[in-house]
């Protein structure tokens, strides 16, 4: 060749090469997708790893999520897996890699066959992943149909998490108590568990019971993590099959799982034995105590007679049924007051307090006080009663002035007291109080006459001034944002130490910072929608993985029961500290509500 084409053929080749640098390199970027498990069912958990490798010089750039994931998972957890790079020497010279990937934690909400790929965008250039292709099984529903009511605790594993309802008995008398649990069974911690539809207690009279803590269980070998959702004490209204409405509780976002009805035998209480005009309500176990203010009065003088009725029972709802006649005094209506107690099971006292007034001089006989019981444990019908007793009453028997009942003769035995002119306390006894002074006297009005239209005009004056002057709507919107910030950190570091409320105060301070950055569109969304809102507004991705770690700690301390050690608290804390202060989320909204 001679010397001047062979000169411009290597220009030539020179322009070429280093026309194609992009090509090349887009060429070389690779992207794998890679799952946990290909099969599986409705409420299993699977793990995603996206990986993009460049061989070659230049960046890597973010994968993308996987197209058809939000069809049927919900991702509960994000984090990077890792990346790096790394030379190679071989006989064309030294080679570099590079690598970065990413891994995702999705549950499945419903059954059917997903392909699932992922694209990278390199400067313009779309790059697809492998298509992995995932069997998801569809959960079979629960029934619906009332069963026998459970007592303990369930006996087959059903999947990640379930909701199980049971009794403390399968069979009941009238008014007798039973105690209902309501637990939710999960195998790991879920974005979130929410009772969609509570049970219902139509036939039921009911009170609450402490909800005690989360517990570690095992079910047919799987360990669970148990969730009180509610306890109750049932208190039956009437005899027959009673059913306890199923639940139904809502996983996630899209995902439900419905109880078991639970349907209780309730029998009518025993007719052998049965005392007269007994009633239903007086099911339990109970004790009557009485007693008096005082044992010592004068004719005429009040006293207090109290008659307690406590146990185990429904105790609110007791009938004493008639009270016996006390010759000799005037009794008034009992003021009645209940108080309630919740533990394991319910307890209270019903108290009645009568005022006597006794008429005549001598020995009064306050009676034994009886009450008719039905006792389920024994099942039998028992009495309580309470001791009688005696009060000393002193003085002279009230008589009633015959001359001061007009239009009847001297001597008329007809019954003073239907005129109401029968006397029924000395006046010795009366209570006296001196009347109390006028509030308003005249100088008083005519001082207020004056200083009213003064205080109106000032009123006025200063609401106008602070309209003109005052703060305007974003001054207190980040004022209110500031103070609930320190409302948020001053719980904190008081829980550091104890534990007790330092990750719910942590949590709501982190979510606030978040909802912060986005506006109030952000409020109520799910967290994974959340993050991928605050990365679209420019986050950067250390302080979104910042965020998202101590939310999942958070998490895991609240639903797990795992506090950690106070030096781990206060780590959290000064990570949190961290994202208030120097961070892009900790920054006030400028005058167009942007960071």
């Amino acid at each position: 060749m001679r010397r001047p084409h062979r000169r411009a053929f290597l220009l030539g080749a020179g322009a070429l090469a280093l026309g194609f640098p992009r090509r090349v390199l887009a060429s070389e970027l690779t992207a794998e997708l890679r799952v946990s498990s290909t099969s599986l069912k409705v409420g299993d958990e699977i793990d995603f790893e996206l990986e993009v490798t460049r061989a070659g010089g230049g960046s890597v750039p973010d994968p993308e999520l996987p197209s058809g994931l939000a069809e049927g998972f919900e991702i509960t957890s994000r984090f990077a897996s890792g990346s790096g790079f790394a030379f190679s020497m071989g006989g064309g010279g030294r080679s570099r890699t590079s690598h970065s990937s990413m891994g995702l934690t999705a549950v499945a909400l419903k059954g059917g066959t997903y392909k699932l790929s992922f694209t990278v965008d390199d400067a313009g250039t779309k790059v697809t992943s492998n298509v992995v292709e995932v069997v998801v099984a569809a959960q079979a529903p629960a029934s619906t149909e009332p069963a026998v009511a459970a007592i303990g605790k369930p006996t087959e594993a059903r999947g990640d998490v379930f909701v199980w309802c049971a009794s403390n008995k399968s069979k009941a008398y009238i008014g007798e108590q039973l105690e209902y649990r309501l637990d939710v069974y999960e195998r790991s911690l879920l974005s979130s568990v929410t009772l969609r539809t509570p049970p219902n207690f139509a036939d039921f009279y009911t009170y609450d019971l402490p909800e005690g803590e989360a517990v570690v269980e095992e079910v047919a070998g799987v360990p669970y993590r148990v969730r009180p959702g509610m306890r109750r004490a049932l208190f039956p209204q009437k005899a027959g099959i009673l059913v306890v409405g199923a639940p139904e509780i809502t996983i996630g976002r899209r995902r439900r799982d419905r109880g078991a009805a639970v349907a209780i035998e309730v029998q009518p209480l025993p007719a052998k034995g049965q005392p007269p005009g007994f009633s239903p309500n007086n099911v339990g176990s109970f004790t009557v105590t009485a007693k008096i203010d005082r044992d010592t009065v004068e004719v005429g003088q009040p006293f207090t007679w109290t008659v307690e009725i406590s146990g185990e029972g429904n105790v609110a709802l007791l009938d004493p049924g008639p009270w016996p006649d006390i010759p000799g005094v005037r009794r008034y209506d009992p003021k009645i007051d209940s108080q309630m107690k919740s533990e394991t099971k319910v307890t209270g006292r019903r108290t009645y307090s009568f005022l006597i007034i006794p008429e005549a001089p001598g020995a009064l006989k306050l009676p034994a006080i009886a009450l008719n019981y039905f006792d389920p444990e024994a099942e039998r019908y028992a009495v309580a009663r309470g001791e009688a007793l005696v009060v000393e009453v002193r003085g002279t028997a009230v008589v009633p002035d015959e001359a001061a009942l007009p239009d009847r003769a001297p001597g008329d035995a007809s019954d003073a007291t239907d005129l109401g002119l029968r006397p029924i306390l000395a006046a010795s006894t009366l209570p006296r109080e001196p009347p109390p002074k006028p509030v308003l006297t005249p100088s008083r009005w005519g001082w207020s006459m004056v200083a009213l239209p003064t205080l109106a005009a000032t009123i006025w004056g200063g609401g106008a001034l602070w309209r003109k002057f005052g703060p305007d709507d974003l001054a207190r919107r980040r004022a209110a944002q500031r103070r609930r910030r320190r409302e948020r950190l001053d719980a904190a570091r008081e829980a550091v130490d104890s534990g007790e409320g330092f990750h719910v105060a942590l949590a709501n301070l982190l979510h606030d910072l978040a909802v912060g950055r986005v506006g109030d569109q952000g409020m109520g969304l799910p967290r994974p929608e959340l993050m991928r809102m605050l990365a679209s507004k420019g986050t950067p991705t250390i302080e979104l993985r910042k965020l998202e770690d101590l939310l999942e700690r958070c998490d895991a301390a609240r639903f797990a029961a795992q506090r950690g050690t106070v030096d781990e608290r206060r780590d959290m804390l000064d990570d949190a500290l961290s994202l208030v202060e120097r961070s892009s989320l900790g920054r006030e909204p400028n005058d167009r509500g942007e960071s």
